[in-house]
């Protein structure tokens, strides 16, 4: 993967989508894994919103992807 990203072969956008689907399957097999009665196991795997968090993190500051709402007066 990090060959792919220094020899640019995916690009910025790509990086935020696979960030982002990584997030979300991990806070889907955190969920399922608790709710089949491992709840500790499961909450370990809900770290996924941490890398939602830094995947919208990096469009908005380093890519620039997302614009950020700003109120007008």
């Amino acid at each position: 993967m990090k060959y792919a990203f220094d020899n640019d072969w995916i690009k910025e956008t790509g990086r935020v989508l696979i960030g982002a689907a990584a997030g979300i399957v991990m806070v889907a097999c955190g969920h399922l894994v608790a709710r089949r009665g491992y709840a500790l196991y499961g909450r370990s795997w809900r770290g996924g919103f941490a890398a939602l968090y830094v995947s919208v993190f990096a469009a908005l500051s380093f890519y620039g992807l997302m614009a950020a709402r700003r109120r007008s007066r």
